[in-house]
């Protein structure tokens, strides 16, 4: 795929065209980021997912899971996660 995106912690853009493909993320704690593997990714709160561009958008797939019951228990909210050069899914 051809096209140029600008991530920022919320919302994408082409950055060809200055349209925004997603204008805001699904949940408050959400944020893009690039793993050290230069993909992107979607962190939410149950875990993360990768971010594959398509022709009328982007596809999410699913990398790495996290139990939203700790939300509920008053257990600390995750700040930092990331993806390893080879791969692998920290949180």
């Amino acid at each position: 795929m051809s096209a140029s995106f600008l991530f920022f912690q919320e919302f994408v853009i082409n950055a060809q065209t200055g349209k925004t493909l997603f204008s805001q993320t699904p949940g408050p704690m959400n944020f893009y980021f690039i793993g050290a593997d230069g993909r992107t990714y979607l962190y939410f709160s149950e875990g993360i997912l990768e971010w594959i561009p398509t022709e009328s958008g982007a596809t999410l797939v699913k990398r790495g899971a996290l139990d939203p019951r700790n939300l509920l228990l008053n257990f600390r909210h995750i700040a930092d996660a990331g993806v390893s050069p080879d791969g692998n899914v920290w949180m």
